[in-house]
């Protein structure tokens, strides 16, 4: 992530994009709004490539009380 600050008091955020497109994917799979790799490469508009390598390829270490945080 990039952060710039300017003088005029605007701040520019620059996020990576491929660990944005991991993020969205795991998101929607912990939460259920994806059910497949097949469905998050049509939803997220990611190739369905990378899709397959990163749909559940996570060891999932967040609790089902602490899943809300990442919604928020």
């Amino acid at each position: 992530m990039e952060i710039r600050v300017y003088l005029k008091g605007t701040i520019h955020y620059k996020f990576n994009q491929d660990f944005m497109k991991k993020f969205n994917l795991e998101v929607g799979r912990l939460l259920g709004w994806l059910k497949d790799y097949k469905q998050a490469s049509q939803e997220l508009d990611i190739p369905i490539a990378l899709t397959m390598k990163y749909f559940n390829n996570s060891i999932q270490k967040i609790q089902n009380s602490n899943i809300k945080l990442l919604a928020c």
